[in-house]
């Protein structure tokens, strides 16, 4: 049996819906620590593995586009059962920076917000 993996969920929440095109970065997450690794010409190489991109440990993540991530939030804040808390997160969505506003939201319920991490 494989050890549980200690990830860091906000980071990988953000390796998944940040996509730079002119930054030319990229995430990758260590199958075997959990880590989440970014990869940009300004990160210096000798902080990345040296087998960054040779080892099948090193799974690159490539981010969500962001109509789909929109769709997905909507259909959380649908399935939650608080009925206020879905229309607040629903709102969020509409507004300016809807993702960040989405995660103010959500912060306000620590079990919705373990819910969607989940």
């Amino acid at each position: 049996m494989q050890p549980k993996l200690s990830i860091d969920l906000d980071e990988l929440t953000f390796a998944l819906t940040f996509h730079d095109p002119y930054l030319g970065s990229s995430y990758r997450f260590d199958l075997q620590t959990g880590a989440v690794i970014f990869v940009s010409d300004g990160v210096d190489a000798e902080d990345l593995p040296a087998d960054l991109d040779d080892d099948a440990r090193y799974l690159r993540i490539d981010a969500v586009d962001s109509s789909v991530s929109w769709q997905i939030r909507a259909d959380f804040a649908e399935q939650v059962s608080d009925s206020r808390l879905a229309r607040r997160l629903l709102d969020a969505l509409e507004q300016r920076k809807p993702f960040r506003r989405f995660e103010d939201a959500l912060a306000q319920s620590p079990e919705a917000r373990e819910a969607w991490f989940a």
